[in-house]
């Protein structure tokens, strides 16, 4: 895991640990892709964008002036004139964010994104024109918007081609159990999944009872050898079925795979589980796939496709570590800032002692 973390030296200049970029926000949504961004800068990102609507742009911009917000999606329910959308907004959305992309490191799409008949129409030419093995990260809206591109066009959807299709290895869907029912309903065409959920959380709940936390480890994760295993054999399938595309499915435990390998994330968490968990998750996957990759590229020995899978293990770990933190001083009052709070002192935590692991070796 240690191996997904740069050294932390004086001589880095601004943009060394990441320049990231969160694809979210709407008149409904501007806390989701907050939480997301902060909780990059948070976690090691040295700039945190959000593209957003223009109705989301304010108040982002108020919540703090460390996030670089970019209005420039247009959305309809945000009722523009709809007789120039066609001709010029479309062209003006793609084409101002495609300008960034040289200096973004990864994409995060999805949060607080909403479901817009104009955003439909555009979002797919967007990630179209992110560049080859970009680390680009779906939840929530962004899977929503995957599952209906493919209904509507099939091998031809542009998310599909781009996400799925080519170079997956780079790309992370962050699915909960509905989000994951979605997903399996479309591309392994059933309504049934292989264990029902009622009876994967118990043995999640199982599992975690006989688990031994005593073990001293710096982060609590397991690799799962037999797919068959009934925790993760359905996140396995799918991760297949999507061109071994990285899955995070949050739940009791955490499920990681890229239908090659699989791991669960033990370590303990909130036991209230409020709003903005799955953002936090979200934009920390940005962070440390983007580190992971970074790393694998200084380093040839590495295997590239292994590092992302590590980078989003670590951020599901640190993610549940902070959420634990925090409800040990909030308790039920527990809200996402508190969580974010936190995820500065369990990096640390987890940086020193796997430095100091180094240096015992």
């Amino acid at each position: 895991m240690k191996s997904i973390l740069p050294k932390i030296l004086n001589n880095f200049h601004k943009e060394q640990n990441g320049c990231l970029a969160i694809i979210g926000g709407c008149l409904e949504y501007s806390g989701s892709p907050y939480y997301s961004a902060l909780s990059q800068l948070k976690g090691g990102a040295d700039q945190a964008h959000i593209f957003c609507t223009k109705q989301a742009a304010i108040p982002i911009k108020s919540y703090s002036p460390e996030i670089i917000t970019h209005p420039y999606l247009h959305a309809l329910n945000e009722q523009e004139e709809t007789d120039i959308f066609y001709q010029k907004k479309l062209k003006e959305t793609v084409n101002k964010i495609t300008q960034h992309q040289e200096n973004l490191d990864s994409f995060v799409i999805g949060p607080g994104l909403g479901r817009d008949q104009w955003i439909s129409e555009y979002l797919g030419e967007i990630i179209e024109n992110i560049k080859k093995q970009q680390i680009i990260v779906l939840d929530a809206d962004g899977i929503w918007y995957l599952i209906q591109e493919y209904n509507k066009f099939g091998l031809e959807s542009k998310i599909f081609k781009t996400v799925v299709q080519k170079d997956s290895q780079y790309h992370i869907l962050t699915p909960n159990q509905v989000e994951f029912q979605r997903l399996w309903k479309c591309f392994v065409n059933s309504n049934c999944l292989e264990i029902e959920n009622k009876q994967r959380n118990q043995l999640m709940e199982d599992y975690v009872q006989g688990y031994n936390y005593f073990n001293k480890k710096i982060l609590d994760y397991v690799q799962i050898y037999d797919f068959e295993n009934p925790i993760v054999k359905d996140a396995v399938i799918l991760a297949q079925k999507l061109n071994n595309i990285n899955i995070i499915h949050k739940g009791i435990i955490d499920v990681v795979t890229n239908g090659k390998e699989a791991y669960l994330t033990l370590q303990k968490s909130s036991h209230k589980r409020c709003g903005g968990i799955g953002d936090i998750l979200s934009g920390l996957v940005g962070v440390y796939c983007c580190w992971a990759q970074k790393q694998a590229k200084k380093q040839p020995h590495l295997n590239e496709e292994n590092m992302i899978i590590l980078g989003c293990i670590f951020s599901s770990c640190l993610t549940r570590k902070a959420s634990s933190y925090a409800y040990q001083k909030y308790n039920i009052s527990l809200t996402a800032p508190n969580i974010i709070e936190f995820i500065g002192k369990c990096f640390t935590e987890s940086y020193n002692l796997y430095q100091k692991e180094d240096q015992n070796q």
